[in-house]
């Protein structure tokens, strides 16, 4: 997460860690000279060759002056070339050690009114749960008990015990500190030569034992140094030679670096470190910026979830890309999701497209919509989707596996068993889902009336146990007043979610192996007529963004209805003998199919079914005849004709079953049907025949038909039958007063003369 549109990015277990008093700062020369001006190396180690009047040509100023050119000529990826501390031990061959220490003392000497900013950052946030603070440094000067004189301090001769007492108060001066008049060590020797870094971290290793310790218990974090600070280099090389918290260093240890990212990861990666890395502009503005502001929300992580709940009201496209990654983090913690659900105003379910990465990185649509998903939801984590522009449209975009899911399990959320995220495949009531998620469901259902919400979840193939029953409960609460287009949405979608099946080819193949079990049982009529069952689908609407919430919102803005009909492509045989026990069940697959034609499009009388005797002077079957609803009626008709060559009268007895006003479906089969050798008596086939409504008479892809049955039995026909029929045929098609427009205006092109 970015405090900072261009500073550091700050990992999100990171600051979980140090909200619970997990974490502990190191801080190097780089916080004392961030505001307070105090010298870095190579400047005090002049003041201290100043001060002690080192000739021009010793040894250590010598290596001082090789060790300022060489700064200038670093090389990318390997850090500093001379170690800092071979100055001073050189500096112990010529110089009495306590003159050494007065002389660095003298070079730290801060001014009278040094700018203590930086401190009392990094006090607020070393404060654990207990509100006092607890760092460590390696500093030798005293501006941090400057900053807050009530600090308790601890020196090398007498170190916190970590192991007895890992919530110690105070700062540490790991490697001493000077007296109150900046003359002497306190405490023990101040670490600067190689020989002391030695004793310190080799020899006697307290030093060694102490971070080991801490780092058992805590995430140590480094603020102020550089990868070849002498203290990093000694502490880290020390830590290889054993084994440090179940050998998951690098998951525990962080850097703050300034400069190039790929550089400082490379500087940092090798000692186990993780680098965070900021740009050095400004004397390192960007980096005091973030930590200003993160030591800010420590103060108080609920005035900042507050404020940052507060200013998403607008909704995330009017926030900055890390200002969005703020409200992610939130609702990837446990008290960020907590206080997202019981805010006393519930942030705007458009959230849900930045919570969730495939919207994020949906593909943009060039004639739906100018925007881009990814501008308008990304967060700062997210990897730059390429600029996949092609001709007139855009290649489709994948989610890279880094980008975060707020929505499924994180590594926040602890224990590894939890599988099932709030929506997908493996969504379903058994999935157990961390506390967190549980919250998110609490904000779902407060928001689940909003247009936004209700297009999110038309795209998802599943929803949790713990989503469904708060909207449920959201829509049965009597107090929540929910317009009717929003509870025809949701029981929409609960009807395709709970009736949503498995794979079609996996649940044939299942069947198909039951059969060859158990046989033809009743359970297993059943089951074939289920599987072949039409059902309700929805998806959600064309474009990669959610409708405005307008007053005056249409369903299909919302909502994309359809029926669906098994892919068949593994097929399940009826034997003759099942073909009249099927033949019922079927039937009213094909009736409920019409059913819901019918209710999702309230004005269509007609469907484009294909002749269901095929002309044979086509090549091949066309593709209309192999799919969808007229797949379902062409294999109706192929087994009640082999119910008719089996049994004439059992055949009758499914005919005469048929709906007399079953829509468009029945309607052909009935006309189809008298047709058939064998099965009606002229009497009866001309009352079908007669009786046949005007859209099945005069529809275009009835005629074959139509034609075909009274080419066949027009002879046998009466004459009061066929006197009908032609009287029907002079007559034309009847005033488009019956029909409804569009039916009307299809016909009259389809036979322009007889349309009066």
């Amino acid at each position: 997460m970015r405090f900072q549109e261009n500073g550091p990015a700050i990992p999100d277990d990171l600051l979980v860690a140090r909200d619970e008093g997990q974490v502990l700062f190191f801080c190097g020369a780089g916080v004392s000279s961030a505001k307070a001006r105090l010298p870095g190396f190579l400047e005090l180690a002049n003041r201290v060759l100043k001060e002690l009047r080192a000739l021009p040509d010793s040894p250590a100023r010598r290596l001082t002056e090789i060790a300022a050119e060489l700064q200038k000529k670093t090389i990318q990826g390997v850090g500093g070339i001379v170690a800092a501390d071979r100055i001073f031990g050189l500096l112990e061959r010529d110089f009495d050690l306590g003159d050494i220490e007065w002389a660095v003392g003298r070079g730290l000497q801060p001014q009278e009114y040094a700018v203590l900013d930086a401190h009392r950052i990094m006090l607020e946030l070393s404060k654990g749960p207990s509100g006092r603070a607890q760092l460590i440094t390696t500093n030798f000067d005293l501006l941090f008990e400057k900053a807050d004189p009530s600090l308790s301090k601890w020196t090398p001769s007498q170190l916190p015990d970590l192991r007895r007492n890992p919530r110690f108060e105070g700062i540490v001066h790991l490697h001493g500190m000077l007296d109150s008049d900046y003359r002497r060590a306190k405490g023990g020797r101040l670490v600067l030569s190689s020989a002391e870094f030695g004793r310190a971290y080799l020899a006697e290793g307290w030093a060694t034992d102490f971070i080991r310790t801490a780092i058992e218990g805590y995430r140590i974090v480094f603020v102020g140094y550089t990868a070849d600070d002498p203290p990093v280099q000694y502490l880290l090389e020390a830590l290889s030679r054993g084994k440090v918290a179940g050998g998951r260093r690098t998951q525990r240890l962080y850097a703050f670096q300034g400069g190039d990212a790929s550089e400082a990861a490379a500087l940092w990666r090798q000692k186990g470190v993780t680098a965070i890395t900021y740009s050095r502009a400004n004397s390192h503005a960007d980096l005091w910026e973030t930590l200003g502001a993160w030591a800010e929300r420590a103060r108080n992580p609920e005035s900042w979830r507050v404020r940052l709940l507060k200013q998403a009201q607008g909704g995330p496209a009017r926030m900055k890309m890390h200002e969005r990654g703020q409200v992610a983090h939130l609702a990837a913690t446990n008290d960020g999701a907590r206080a997202l659900a019981e805010a006393k105003r519930p942030l705007p379910s458009e959230w849900l497209c930045v919570f969730d990465p495939t919207i994020r990185f949906g593909t943009p649509e060039y004639f739906t919509s100018a925007v881009d998903p990814f501008i308008r939801y990304g967060i700062d984590s997210d990897p730059e989707p390429p600029k996949n522009w092609k001709g007139d449209s855009f290649q489709d975009r994948k989610t890279p596996e880094e980008a975060v899911d707020v929505l499924a399990p994180l590594p926040l959320d602890g224990y590894i068993g939890y599988i099932g995220g709030l929506r997908g495949t493996r969504s379903d009531e058994f999935a157990d889902v961390p506390p967190r998620l549980v919250s998110l469901a609490g904000w779902f259902m407060r928001v689940c009336g909003e247009p936004s919400a209700m297009w999110w979840a038309a795209g998802q193939s599943a929803l949790h146990a713990a989503m469904l029953r708060n909207v449920r409960f959201a829509l049965d609460d009597k107090s929540i007043k929910f317009t009717p287009l929003v509870r025809t949405v949701w029981r929409y979608l609960f009807e395709f979610w709970r009736c949503a099946t498995e794979n079609d080819s996996v649940a044939a193949y299942t069947l198909n192996q039951r059969i060859l079990k158990e046989g033809w049982t009743p359970a297993i009529r059943r089951a074939v007529a289920d599987h072949l069952q039409p059902e309700l689908k929805a998806d959600r609407p064309r474009g990669p963004i959610p409708p405005a919430n307008k007053r005056k919102l249409q369903q299909s803005e919302i909502l994309s209805l359809s029926v669906r009909y098994p892919d068949e492509q593994i097929a399940i045989e009826i034997p003759d003998s099942e073909v009249g026990s099927m033949l019922p069940l079927l039937r009213r697959n094909l009736e409920d199919a019409w059913a819901l034609e019918k209710e999702l499009h309230p004005n269509r009388e007609h469907l484009n079914i294909p002749p269901i005797e095929s002309d044979p002077n086509l090549p091949g079957e066309p593709s209309e005849r192999r799919w969808g609803l007229n797949l379902q009626i062409l294999r109706f008709a192929r087994f009640f004709q082999r119910l008719l060559e089996q049994d004439r009268v059992g055949a009758l007895q499914e005919f005469w079953t048929w709906p007399h006003n079953g829509g468009p479906i029945f309607g052909r089969l009935r006309v189809w049907a008298a047709g058939l050798p064998d099965l009606l008596d002229p009497e009866s086939a001309g009352r079908v025949l007669t009786g046949a409504s005007d859209r099945v008479f005069w529809g275009q892809s009835d005629q074959r038909d139509l034609l075909l049955v009274i080419a066949r039995r027009w002879n046998e026909l009466s004459r009061k039958d066929r006197k009908q029929i032609e009287t029907r045929l002079r007559k034309g098609i009847p005033n488009k007063r019956v029909w409804n427009r569009a039916t009307y205006l299809r016909a009259e092109s389809d036979h322009p003369v007889s349309c009066s």
